[in-house]
């Protein structure tokens, strides 16, 4: 099994099936993703859905055809007995598949429930689209033998619009089209793009646009790269017009039309006409058997006399898994934990605290996961769960400076001082000689040993203070405050000092916290600690 991660962070790997008579090879491989979902009501769980699709309407996995039934019994038992999964789908599945029949029956049915999405998936409303109908031409063995069996008025308009296609050819401003080479495929692919781009922006969003453009570049070099894409453009002169992406599948003998766009401003002729028609007849004269127009019963593809298959969308799910605690995957635990910070970050305390738990419940391990929910338990007052969550930290981390000096707060907020003391002695002795840390640090301590009447020691530490971080005026108050209790300010000092007291106090004003919190969560974001204020 390979596993890794996708540009886009989303974990997969791969499940590779040998025959078990020792052979070495492999004869089937099945690309899976992992991902997480967030439901309302259930928290988090696992999904798994297969690796690679996009408007393909014949995923699955590769097999060698004599090894499929028992590739798929395999996989179906790796995944049943190896895998923490919730849900599984499948998307784009051609209906009535038997190799689709044969995996969904590997289950056994009292441990799954088998949905069909239909379709909630794939109706687009807004364009009367159904993308669960795919459209494709049985490519004959001759362009006139296609010609003739389309009807007769479809025959003729495209004899019409060839004939004039070829007719204004000539000269430096005709017709003409090109496709795609080594030596121009960046402009190409800038051409197709930048048409998509401006056909589809006021309806998808500039934003969208662009980030699929970007991951469309990507995939086409890679087929160009491969050998695997067919890229022509329609030129009227040195203007380009309309272009139309292709897949190369020599393994089906299949052309596959992918993406095509035009120049909306250009009323001439009929490019997609005109491109579609030189694409078939470029896909009869090289031996292809199919011509291919992917997903969506758009009405100009039965122009061409298309054929339809249909395809579905088929979601697994495990049997009781909703009612019982929801285990996560492994290589989702990222993508859940980030789920949660984002409730955490808004304020939805409750939500993330289930998430945390949920994360923690899985992988008990994790030092953000127990640290972040130590914060929402220490504010919701529930001390003993927050005090346990750092300390089961430390095990892990017995290094972490954040982790003491919280545990410090959460010992000094219950006003339990020696205790706060002494672990905020610990952070000292893991802390960075000169660091926001060791200045909050140095601030509760002394704190904590003036609450305790300790004032001499309280001194040492806020004059520690003071030499660490010399423009602080909140640690120049805190020392001067301190000396102030003890009667140890000359009258010129008590004046000078006022007026920073008073200066801090107007800044603080509608910041209730002592200025010494401010602190603590001055240091607590830029280290990444507790994202509120501690009431000490």
């Amino acid at each position: 099994m390979l596993n890794a991660e996708s540009d886009a962070g989303v974990p997969w790997f791969v499940l590779a099936a040998r025959p078990s008579s020792g052979e070495s090879d492999y004869v089937a491989f099945l690309p899976l993703n992992v991902c997480v979902q967030n439901d309302d009501e259930l928290g988090l769980y696992s999904q798994l859905k297969l690796a690679g699709i996009t408007d393909s309407h014949s995923p699955g996995f590769i097999c060698i055809p004599e090894y499929e039934h028992d590739a798929t019994a395999a996989f179906v038992a790796y995944l049943q007995h190896q895998e923490t999964w919730s849900v599984f789908e499948l998307q784009h599945m051609q209906k009535d598949s038997p190799r689709l029949l044969h995996f969904l029956t590997s289950f056994p049915a009292d441990q799954v429930k088998i949905v069909e999405m239909g379709n909630r998936v794939y109706k687009d409303e807004l364009d009367a689209i159904d993308n669960s109908i795919c459209p494709y031409i049985p490519l004959p063995t001759s362009w006139e033998e296609y010609l003739q069996g389309l009807g007769a008025s479809t025959r003729k308009n495209i004899r019409k619009k060839l004939k004039r296609f070829s007719q204004q050819s000539e000269g430096p401003d005709g017709y003409y089209i090109a496709s795609a080479n080594e030596a121009n495929i960046e402009r190409y692919l800038d051409i197709l793009l930048g048409f998509w781009q401006a056909n589809w922006e006021s309806r998808k969003g500039a934003k969208h646009c662009s980030m699929v453009a970007d991951s469309w570049r990507f995939l086409l070099r890679h087929c160009f790269n491969h050998h695997c894409l067919y890229l022509p453009i329609l030129w009227h002169g040195d203007r380009p017009i309309s272009a139309i992406a292709h897949f190369i599948d020599r393994s089906h003998q299949s052309l596959l039309s992918f993406v095509s766009a035009r120049d909306e401003t250009f009323t001439d002729l009929s490019p997609g006409l005109i491109l579609h028609s030189e694409a078939i007849r470029y896909a009869i004269q090289n031996g292809f058997r199919v011509y291919d127009f992917l997903m969506g019963n758009e009405a100009y593809k039965y122009s061409f006399g298309a054929q339809e298959r249909y395809i579905t969308t088929v979601v697994i799910h495990r049997k009781n898994w909703i009612h019982q605690d929801i285990i996560l995957n492994p290589r989702s635990i990222p993508e859940a934990i980030t789920i949660a910070e984002i409730y955490h970050r808004e304020n939805h305390l409750d939500e993330a605290k289930k998430r945390y738990q949920q994360i923690l419940a899985s992988q008990p391990e994790q030092p953000a996961v127990l640290y972040s929910l130590a914060v929402i338990m220490q504010r919701e007052g529930d001390y003993p769960a927050a005090e346990a969550l750092l300390k089961q930290l430390l095990e892990i981390q017995p290094t972490n400076t954040r982790v003491w000096f919280s545990l410090g707060t959460l010992y000094q907020q219950q006003g339990q001082l020696p205790a706060a003391i002494s672990t905020y002695k610990q952070a000292l002795r893991t802390a960075p000689e000169a660091d926001v840390a060791t200045l909050a640090i140095y601030h509760n301590l002394g704190y904590a040993l003036q609450q305790q009447g300790n004032w001499d020691e309280a001194i040492e530490y806020y004059q520690s203070a003071r030499e660490l971080a010399p423009d602080c005026a909140e640690a120049e108050a805190m020392w001067a405050n301190a000396l102030q209790a003890q009667g140890r300010l000359s009258t010129e000092e008590k004046e000078r000092y006022a007026a920073v007291n008073y200066a801090l106090g107007l800044i603080h004003l509608v910041q209730k916290p002592l200025w010494i919190l401010v602190t603590i969560s001055r240091w607590a974001d830029e280290s990444g600690g507790f994202k509120l204020p501690l009431k000490i």
